[in-house]
């Protein structure tokens, strides 16, 4: 039986759900790695752990608007459509992009570039529709 959450929410959750797990992962891989390399504070130096650390804070840092984009997109009647297409972009780039950073430079800007595009198309979208509400 589906959880009703009475907000009209019915399909970013999920790209919520997939966005944030992704974070989370990335900061278990950084917390496991803290242990092997016995590093409590901070980076150590360690090149591997550098990378480590800022592919889960460019995830954060990404994945975080992606999400309150959609939520406030379907929040303000974005098409459900859209929402799937969107939020299934988003996560797609942000796992290209965490599994490519630092490794291969050639899949790390072009998925950079998609996102902040995406973000920005959103952010658009989603001020067209406040606008809208506003004076319509």
């Amino acid at each position: 039986m589906p959880i009703s959450l009475n907000l009209g929410l019915t399909h970013a959750p999920l790209y919520v759900g997939l966005l944030m797990g992704l974070v989370i992962l990335l900061a278990v891989i950084v917390s496991l790695m803290r242990m092997v390399k016995r590093i409590y504070l901070g980076d150590g130096g360690d090149k591997q752990m550098q990378k480590a650390i800022r592919r889960h804070m460019n995830s954060l840092e990404h994945a975080t608007v992606f999400c309150v984009l959609l939520v406030v997109f379907e929040l303000a009647g974005g098409p459900k459509g859209a929402i799937d297409w969107i939020g299934g972009a988003a996560v797609v780039l942000r796992v290209l992009h965490a599994v490519g950073f630092g490794r291969w430079r050639r899949l790390t800007m072009p998925t950079m570039v998609v996102a902040y595009s995406l973000e920005a198309f959103l952010c658009g979208w989603v001020l067209l529709l406040g606008w809208q509400h506003l004076h319509g």
